[in-house]
């Protein structure tokens, strides 16, 4: 009981000073903003970047895997995407949804979400509005405080998981996770194109934090958990001009953790 007691206070002394080193850092404006938008309040020291081209690699409408849209890198929207897709409460969530209405929950600014799925395939019809450009997962993963891997700030914990905190853990995490997404199958289309040189576009996001609602599609209590970290290849579309599009994508894990792991996600879009 003592060390769990130990831990738990070292974890919120942890957690207190990310938040002060953000808020003077960054100024509070971005980092008190709990919307998943931006992620300024993310732990930027452990943010990798293995981008290697700062060419669109063959792919005509899709930004560079080392361009800042919007003011910020693949890495960083990486991130925002899982804010977002955890925010949602289930019953609503995207990449629970079947047929594509509820692609609108949640979505705010210049940079429209889409969902993959917990693996096969699935057809979605939605519309989204004119001059916002698109990002989606191409694969992907998260891990950390409230994913299974680790005990951080959350109020989820499970005694039988070491903390996020502990030296070498998180370095450990980390390394696991960049194996387990190495050499997967992918594929992905724009209205028939097929973009290529997919490998390309790998970001490994900084640490982040992230809020959940009552009823949310991890099943543990709402609240704000962290460190979370992610991994996975993406790809964030130039706005489509209005009327009909299609997007398609999918993915088979290459051989390690995830071996087995496949989906396959079509989007019908109209942009309006």
């Amino acid at each position: 009981m003592k060390n769990r007691l130990s831990n738990r206070s070292n974890d919120y002394l942890l957690m207190s000073l990310f938040l002060l080193i953000t808020v003077t850092s960054v100024g509070p404006a971005r980092a008190a903003d709990p919307s998943g938008r931006s992620i300024a309040g993310a732990a930027q020291s452990e943010k990798i970047s293995n981008c290697i081209s700062h060419g669109n690699e063959g792919n005509p409408g899709v930004y560079p895997p080392c361009s800042t849209p919007y003011g910020l890198s693949y890495a960083e929207w990486s991130a925002n995407w899982w804010r977002w897709i955890w925010s949602v409460p289930s019953p609503v969530n995207p990449i629970l949804d079947t047929t594509g209405q509820y692609c609108a929950e949640g979505q705010t600014g210049p940079v429209w979400y889409l969902a993959g799925t917990f693996g096969g395939p699935v057809e979605r019809s939605c519309t989204i509005p004119a001059g916002v450009s698109i990002l989606f997962p191409v694969f992907n993963v998260a891990f950390g405080d409230g994913d299974g891997d680790c005990n951080g700030v959350g109020p989820f914990r499970d005694s039988k998981l070491p903390s996020c905190f502990a030296w070498g853990e998180w370095a450990r995490l980390v390394t696991y996770y960049s194996g387990a997404m190495d050499n997967p199958y992918l594929q992905a289309s724009i209205d028939g194109r097929q973009l290529v040189n997919l490998l390309a576009y790998r970001a490994q996001s900084p640490q982040f934090w992230y809020v959940v609602p009552a009823n949310n599609i991890l099943g543990h209590p709402a609240g704000l958990y962290f460190p979370a970290g992610a991994d996975g290849y993406w790809v964030m579309s130039t706005p489509l001009s209005p009327g009909r599009h299609e997007i398609h994508f999918k993915t088979a894990a290459g051989p390690g953790a995830f071996f087995g792991f496949s989906l396959e996600v079509t989007y019908h879009l109209t942009v309006r």
